[in-house]
């Protein structure tokens, strides 16, 4: 790594003259000062099409560090060009990394130099982010429990929250390195930390340079920022880049200053004083406090007083746009520029053929009327009709609720509190692609109360819930109904419908239907004498004689909502049982059990 590491510090600041800018080749990318330079970081790449990555100063197709770039197929990145696997399994478990996938599914390189799945034991994770083999799932997985799951990996020895890491702290980490306490290398031991540059002490190297998630290093600097944003170097006043040695320098050789005679330079604009020289020099400037002698120049930006850095920064609505490389005022060329000047928040080039007359109108189109502040169209001389005119609370519909003061019309909302402030439902601001902003509902289910079943419908209101199955529902709305919607029932009839089975009846205290325990799909399947009937496909007591005889046609006679065999004695039509006696049909006594026959008129003493 240390001869990588000279290497690339080797190609970034030799005494080489590199190509002035534009850059145009990949191996010099980064223009600084109008000199090329090697890549640093991807963002250096941005311009070479199909060379993403910057990987060893050179922007190419892949990074050959992390094989970011790379595919299943081709998981490999050797020379800035994705190959197989090549017998290699890291590269492998590397690509399901670098996808964000919470485990590592490829595993192998297989024979056929074809990435596979399946893990059988820990020694098959070779990546500490992933150390432990799911058995079950067979992925590596983020799950190591204590130490001993990571003393394979020589230089991850330590299980700290599930991933194999190097230290807690430097002194766990080798002579000459720091354990990162940031970003993706963090509990790692590097030379240096990318997000901070701790580590880089040396005023000829100190900018970290991530090339790994286990690598960086620290080298030269190229921007007056990669000194001052290294702590040791900004608190020896070291803050200066040097763009020939590449090392930072004091900033002590500027111009001596004073009241009477201020700084002249924008890139020097703050009189500073130096305790340890004793005197007043110019300096970069800090904050915009710095550059009040600079009229025309107040803001401070990356040290130097400059007109503008952002739009907000050009406040003559004739110049309403930052032009980002000049950071100047200049004329807009897209509404966004104009958007800060309600009600004239349309950029309109009043002659087509020639761009430099631009202004901000109220409207180019009547979409521009539409988004902003009125329902009206845009007239010839770019205004629009329908405008209301309003003072602080004058504005109280959904679709203009915010009065703009400065301009003194009725517009639409731009963030939701627009709309908490004006309405108890209508209380969040739907934010289009069109800036048709209105103030609705809802805008996602978070919006609506969920424990109710409530989400938020293509109209922004919080409906019920759709579903297509009960599992859909929640339990406090817990059915799917026959329109397709999540409700509570309040009738058996529905459930028997919404489930199609007649045996269902609904719960009215929580809206949810069950499958009765008494459910019945014909007459005689109600056999308990107290729910003798079969009614609707539920079984129920009798509530007159003819609903008993179903199952048991000697329970014949309904007595106080059960089926017995009897309530007096006229319902005993058998002489052999002609006598009821505790609702059931017994044998005679006597012959006055007999009497209302006309034949069996004797009671026979032996057989009764």
């Amino acid at each position: 790594m240390q001869l990588l590491v000279f290497i690339i510090f080797s190609l970034l600041f030799s005494t080489t003259v590199y190509a002035a800018c534009p850059c145009t080749s990949p191996s010099s990318s980064l223009c600084v000062q109008n000199s090329c330079y090697p890549c640093r970081t991807d963002d250096d790449c941005t311009s070479f099409t199909g060379k993403p990555y910057c990987s060893n100063g050179t922007c190419k197709s892949c990074n050959e560090f992390t094989h970011i770039g790379c595919s299943l197929t081709l998981p490999y990145c050797l020379n800035g060009i994705c190959t197989t696997c090549s017998g290699n399994s890291s590269v492998c478990q590397l690509v399901d990394k670098n996808a964000g996938l919470s485990s590592i599914t490829h595993i192998f390189c297989g024979s056929n130099n074809v990435c596979m799945p399946n893990c059988v034991q820990d020694s098959d994770c070779l990546l500490p982010d992933f150390p432990t083999c799911n058995l079950v799932t067979g992925t590596c997985t983020s799950e190591c429990i204590d130490d001993s799951n990571c003393a394979r990996f020589s230089d991850h020895t330590k299980c700290i929250l599930g991933k194999c890491r190097a230290c807690y702290v430097d002194t766990d980490c080798p002579s000459g390195t720091i354990c990162s306490q940031t970003g993706s290398t963090k509990y790692r031991c590097v030379e240096c930390e990318p997000e901070t540059y701790r580590g880089c002490t040396e005023v000829s190297k100190p900018l970290c340079i991530q090339l790994s998630d286990s690598a960086a290093y620290c080298s030269g600097c190229l921007l007056d920022a990669d000194c001052r944003n290294n702590v040791v170097m900004n608190s020896r006043g070291l803050t200066l880049c040097d763009n020939v040695t590449h090392q930072c320098n004091t900033p002590y050789y500027g111009t001596l200053c004073n009241s009477s005679t201020p700084c002249a330079d924008p890139a020097a604009s703050w009189c500073r004083m130096w305790v340890d020289t004793g005197n007043t020099r110019c300096y970069y400037c800090l904050y915009d406090l710095n550059c009040l002698s600079f009229q025309d120049r107040p803001n401070c930006y990356n040290g130097t007083c400059v007109s503008c850095s952002t739009n907000d920064h050009c406040s003559d609505i004739s110049l309403p746009r930052c032009e980002p490389t000049l950071l100047q005022c200049t004329k807009c060329i897209a509404n966004s520029d104009c958007a800060r000047f309600f009600p004239r928040s349309a950029c309109k080039y009043i002659d087509p053929t020639d761009l430099s007359t631009s202004e901000c109108v109220q409207c180019a189109k009547d979409l521009d009327c539409n988004k902003n502040y009125t329902d009206g169209v845009c007239q010839p001389d770019f205004t629009c009709t329908g405008l209301e005119e309003c003072t602080v609370n004058d504005c109280n519909t959904v679709i203009k609720p915010l009065c703009d003061i400065s301009a003194g019309y009725c517009r639409r909302c731009e963030s939701d509190s627009d709309c908490a402030a004006k309405f108890t439902i209508e209380q969040y601001c739907n934010i289009t692609d069109t800036d048709n902003n209105t103030c609705v509902q809802c805008v996602t289910d978070d919006h609506c109360d969920g424990t109710q079943g409530f989400v938020c419908g293509s109209d922004k209101t919080c409906i019920t819930k759709p579903c297509a199955v009960k599992a859909d529902c929640v339990p406090v709305i817990p059915e799917c109904s026959d329109q397709f919607l999540c409700v509570r029932c309040s009738s058996a009839s529905q459930c028997k419908t919404w489930h199609g089975d007649v045996g269902y009846e609904c719960d009215l205290t929580t809206g949810e239907c069950f499958l009765s325990p008494n459910a019945c799909y014909s007459p005689d399947q109600c056999t308990n004498p107290a729910l003798a009937y079969c009614d609707n496909g539920v079984c129920r007591a009798c509530q007159i004689d003819s609903e008993c005889g179903s199952y048991d046609p000697l329970l014949k006679v309904c007595v106080e909502n059960v089926c017995y065999g009897c309530n007096t004695h006229g319902d005993c039509a058998d002489p052999h049982f002609p006598v009821c006696t505790n609702n059931e049909c017994v044998g005679c006594s006597d012959n006055s059990n007999c009497s209302r026959f006309e034949v069996e008129i004797h009671c026979d003493p032996i057989t009764n």
